[in-house]
């Protein structure tokens, strides 16, 4: 293993501007878009942190509570995507149901390794009927579905649907 005597020869990133909650599909499931004023996102990633639900919506979540959101490790880590496009995280570590408020922090790091500011907020929880849960292997989309967008290929009063 190497030692990078070199410093880092990026700036820390800017904080995040803001964190705007889609709603879910289910418990474990979070989708949020982060406003962000950086051109290249190739150098950085983004981590979330989570907190339990609190036990009432008039709580407001502490700073000692916050945890990676799938655990510590690469999973809570995601590529930096434009602002307008949304973060679909499933799996989390904590499951928040319908109407209960959680923490959400948000932290941008350059692919060296150096974090920028976190950017902290609470939200209560929208879980949304119809919208399509992710499969594992989609966790990181970065298109938004659900249900009701969805069109049959082959309508059946077409040619195609038809016997001859």
């Amino acid at each position: 293993m190497a030692l990078l005597l070199d410093p880092p020869t990026l700036a820390p990133p800017p904080r995040p501007a803001a964190i705007i909650q889609r709603p879910a599909a289910t418990t474990d499931e979070f989708r949020f878009v982060l406003q962000h004023s950086i051109a290249k996102r190739d150098d950085y990633v983004v981590t979330f942190e989570i907190t339990p639900a609190m036990p009432s919506t008039g709580r407001k979540p502490r700073s000692i509570e916050f945890r990676m959101i799938r655990h510590v490790g690469a999973a809570s880590f995601f590529a930096l995507l434009a602002p307008t496009h949304p973060y679909i995280i499933s799996g989390a570590r904590f499951e928040v149901n319908h109407g209960q408020r959680y923490g959400v922090r948000a932290r941008i790091v350059t692919a060296e390794g150096v974090p920028g500011e976190v950017l902290e907020t609470d939200f209560v929880k929208v879980i949304q009927w119809g919208l399509r849960p992710n499969r594992p292997d989609e966790a990181d989309a970065e298109v938004e579905t659900d249900l009701f967008s969805v069109q049959a290929e082959t309508p059946c009063d077409s040619p195609e649907g038809k016997d001859s």
